[in-house]
């Protein structure tokens, strides 16, 4: 499971539009999962907000 998600978020990395996502490194993340937690490192993204300030976000 932790490979599929890894591999699902190298994806978004990768399709993302780049002028405005800006990639600034992976954050560990855990979910619930009916098997279980499962923890795995995800990117985190700089982009600005409606008033130009700096928000770090997880893309989906």
């Amino acid at each position: 499971m932790k490979e599929i998600l890894m591999q699902i978020d190298d994806g978004i990395a990768e399709s993302r539009n780049k002028d405005i996502y800006r990639h600034k490194g992976k954050k560990k993340t855990t979910i619930k999962t009916l098997m279980g937690e499962v923890e795995f490192r995800r990117a985190v993204y700089k982009t600005k907000g409606e008033n130009g300030e700096a928000k770090y976000i997880f893309v989906r």
